[in-house]
């Protein structure tokens, strides 16, 4: 099966002044993202071999806005999709450490092994974006008072659209790096406005989860919700 969209990306760097963050933000017209930071063996080997695997699941998603169930099985493809884009994304800004750590992302190309903590959603557009989309950022949370033992925590977010479809990931980490061998809690957003617009598929569960969701995005939606974890966040404490 050929590229859903026959040429390469580009991205650039603007800053958020209100969070202080670098958002990446870039439209993509293939789904093989690549950047030097990547081996030309990784980007035609494993990663070329889990874009196939992962197409047959997307295409009629992405072209045509198909109902699409997502298997057990088929959720953690989806998955290992978006962190794999998720890393590589991480690695455009050549000034800035991978938000993943080397045995991370090595644990992943080994045994596709998504770190703890990792979260990701779907959701879909109302109209189709012709170009790849997306955003990505590094954020230092607002932590409720109870919660100040975790306050040194930042996540990670990465927002991707083609098409018709929304993939989101979110991952903590200890922004103190002599932390970071500490168990990482589960992160979620505090408010629930987005519950109808995109729907959680990993950590796997058991159940089979239908896309598309109850509500769509528009492109300023999608922004919004790229967005959405700038305010506090719910910290949930049996994530391993």
């Amino acid at each position: 099966m050929g590229r859903l969209f026959p040429s390469q990306s580009f991205a650039w760097r603007s800053v958020d002044p209100e969070n202080r963050s670098i958002v990446t933000y870039g439209r993509m017209k293939s789904l093989k993202l690549k950047v030097t930071a990547v081996c030309n063996d990784c980007n035609n080997g494993w990663m070329s071999n889990l874009e196939s695997e992962v197409q047959p699941l997307l295409s009629g998603i992405i072209r045509d806005g198909e109902s699409m169930y997502f298997s057990r099985r088929d959720r953690a493809k989806l998955a290992s999709f978006i962190f794999k884009q998720s890393v590589i994304a991480s690695c455009l800004n050549p000034t800035k450490e991978p938000f993943f750590t080397r045995a991370a992302r090595d644990r992943f190309r080994v045994s596709r092994q998504i770190p703890p903590g990792v979260s990701a959603w779907f959701g879909g557009m109302r109209s189709p974006i012709l170009t790849g989309l997306y955003f990505s950022y590094v954020l230092g949370l607002q932590i409720p008072a109870r919660d100040r033992v975790w306050e040194d925590l930042e996540v990670y977010v990465y927002t991707f659209a083609a098409g018709y479809l929304v993939l989101q990931l979110c991952a903590p980490r200890f922004a103190d790096i002599s932390s970071r061998g500490k168990r990482l809690p589960e992160i979620l957003p505090r408010s629930a406005v987005w519950n109808d617009y995109c729907c959680r598929f990993w950590p796997n569960s058991s159940e089979t989860l239908r896309w598309p969701t109850e509500q769509y995005f528009s492109e300023d939606l999608l922004r919004d919700f790229a967005h959405r974890w700038e305010g506090q966040a719910r910290i949930l404490y049996g994530a391993s």
